[in-house]
């Protein structure tokens, strides 16, 4: 997610969210949880 928000500038919440409703739409796949996390394109 920290690649994520330098790159974007966007906030952690904004970023989570997003990758929120791309995850249930089944664009991104998530790996593991918490802090952790990471997420891969389907």
């Amino acid at each position: 997610m920290m690649d994520a928000i330098r790159s974007t500038g966007a906030s952690r919440n904004t970023l989570k969210s997003h990758f929120r409703e791309l995850t249930e739409r089944n664009h991104l796949e998530r790996h593991g949880s918490g802090r952790g996390a990471w997420y891969a394109l389907k």
